[in-house]
């Protein structure tokens, strides 16, 4: 004969440590954050050195949409880009680089 238990099944609260699969998740996103600020840093330092090439890796890897707009906002907005390097790559004369020019001079303040 077996007699029953005053107490009751341990029961989970929802709101206690998260599971397995959420610390995994969470680990991969911090993983890709990591490795996303990382790639950032290289190709600032790219540009820095070679502002063509840095923007051909900041439009490969969709920081910054290949229309004069979109990269005139990432070269005023974006920190660590040297001044020198983005008056270098202004200064290109391929009509790319002109109609940045263009649109960089609209967005200066007045």
């Amino acid at each position: 004969m077996h007699e029953k238990s005053h107490f009751s099944p341990i029961q989970k609260d929802s709101r206690s440590a998260p599971s397995r699969t959420n610390i995994g998740t969470g680990i991969k996103k911090i993983l890709f954050l990591i490795f996303q600020y990382r790639e950032l840093k290289t190709a600032v330092r790219k540009f820095n050195q070679k502002p063509k090439k840095g923007l051909e890796q900041f439009i490969l890897h969709n920081y910054v949409d290949d229309s004069p707009k979109s990269i005139t906002k990432f070269l005023l907005n974006q920190k660590g880009l040297s001044k020198s390097a983005i008056g270098e790559l202004l200064g290109e004369p391929d009509q790319k680089y002109l109609d940045i020019l263009g649109s960089f001079y609209l967005e200066l303040p007045v």
